[in-house]
């Protein structure tokens, strides 16, 4: 019987996830914390380091970037692609929404903070993907 009520979903158990764990799963009830902008989506972070260097650059031989290799390849990936880095990124983040949104059966839950301390956030605001998905809303709590 307790297999039966674990498969059911009615076994008073919580799971936690992250998103990218939880493609392909489903559950009743989903809750979704920290859907404030910079957290989903994440604030957008450039490469750093030597990932990619041009032939040539003092930072394939472990000295400093001379050629200004980041924008020389963020310009490539734009032309390549079609997008910047930071359209890519938000993209990338969009999907991932969307992959915790479908997990729910049932109930969807967004949580949003007022405050964190930790990231000195003295007004962290709602995400951006809330508005895009505002007709979709069933009830709003806040």
């Amino acid at each position: 019987a307790g297999d039966e009520q674990d498969r059911e979903g009615a076994s008073g158990k919580v799971c936690i996830s992250t998103i990218h764990r939880a493609k392909g799963l489903e559950w009743q009830d989903v809750y979704v914390p920290f859907f404030n902008q910079d957290f989903m989506p994440t604030l957008y972070r450039p490469s750093k380091g030597n990932e990619r260097h041009q032939q040539g650059c003092n930072a394939r031989d472990g000295g400093l970037c001379n050629k200004k290799c980041s924008d020389f390849y963020s310009k490539k990936d734009q032309d390549r692609f079609g997008f910047t880095p930071q359209e890519r990124h938000l993209s990338e983040e969009r999907r991932l929404a969307h992959v915790a949104a479908t997990r729910a059966k049932e109930r969807l839950v967004f949580t949003c903070i007022k405050t964190h301390n930790r990231f000195d956030l003295d007004d962290p605001k709602q995400s951006e993907f809330l508005a895009e998905i505002k007709s979709l809303v069933v009830e709003k709590a806040c």
